[in-house]
């Protein structure tokens, strides 16, 4: 097995924390995506990379269309195939996407922070077979998790990640994600499969607390490599920090506030199992989509 194709799976052994604590997606996204292609109830549509349903479930609140769910993962496809067992326009495939029959043609093809771990001169022109005539491809990412952030409890959490993970970028300022950007965009256009696409993005907030966030950085694929022994310490670490950062003096918090990313205090009930951290972090997520329609000469 590739390194790639092991970075895949080991989402499959976090299914729990990475359906708890990954960013769910705005209305506004949907709402684009709509407007561009309007999907009906009887389109059909894949979505490459499902995971526990982040995107799914923004989907189905909307729409009553034909949704098949690709993941990689045994485990998280039996996951899906659980929690959306009553819905019977959703169907979960379990395939890799490079290697997924093409015979079934879709009306909208969209992955959700995913299509990055497909080689975009396979999955793109595979994309574009599988799409019906006029048919649709958007791809999106959630990108807080490859974000600089500096300040505050931040400073504590990187260098904590530092200790862990030396090799792992702290993420990426504003002209690493334009540079994030301009390159997927290229990956969209490379062949003339796919059309001069629409691009937005979207801010909004999402609230963290301890156990949650550590949750998260659970999620991580760079996280999951780590000896288990190592990873539990990490984690362990971080969570310590936002333990210390529990009750914060007024002379730590006010300064927060000048950021877009704030600290703010908030009793939080715990989920079973879970720390009673009261420490609530809303952090600021970027969400660029490229949506892009298929060009009619392309033979």
């Amino acid at each position: 097995m590739s390194r790639k194709d092991m970075l895949k799976n080991t989402f499959s052994n976090v299914i729990d924390d990475y359906e708890y604590a990954r960013p769910k997606y705005p209305q506004e996204l949907y709402d684009k995506i709509q407007a561009f292609c309007e999907i009906d109830d009887n389109a059909d549509v894949l979505e490459v990379g499902a995971g526990t349903g982040q995107a799914t479930d923004l989907i189905l609140r909307n729409c009553f269309c034909n949704i098949d769910l690709l993941e990689v993962s045994k485990e998280q496809a039996d996951f899906l195939s659980e929690k959306y067992r009553d819905n019977g326009n959703v169907a979960v495939v379990y395939s890799y996407f490079e290697d997924m029959a093409e015979d079934k043609k879709y009306d909208v093809i969209y992955s959700a922070t995913a299509f990055h771990w497909i080689d975009s001169e396979v999955g793109y022109p595979k994309a574009y077979r599988m799409l019906k005539t006029g048919g649709t491809m958007a791809v999106f990412w959630q990108m807080s998790s490859v974000t600089y952030y500096n300040f505050g409890i931040f400073e504590g959490l990187n260098n904590i990640k530092k200790k862990y993970l030396p090799n792992e970028s702290l993420g990426f300022d504003d002209t690493g994600i334009r540079q994030v950007k301009e390159k997927r965009i290229g990956q969209i256009q490379s062949g003339g499969y796919f059309g001069e696409p629409e691009c937005y993005e979207f801010r909004w907030t999402d609230t963290y607390d301890a156990d949650r966030y550590v949750a998260l950085l659970n999620t991580y694929s760079s996280t999951q490599l780590l000896e288990e022994s190592v990873r539990r310490t990490y984690l362990e670490e971080a969570l310590t920090l936002w333990e210390r950062w529990r009750k914060p003096s007024p002379q730590r918090m006010q300064p927060l506030l000048l950021y877009p990313v704030r600290m703010a205090l908030k009793w939080e009930r715990k989920r079973p199992g879970s720390y009673a951290i009261n420490t609530i972090c809303p952090v600021s997520f970027l969400l660029p989509i490229w949506i892009s329609t298929m060009p009619p000469s392309k033979t």
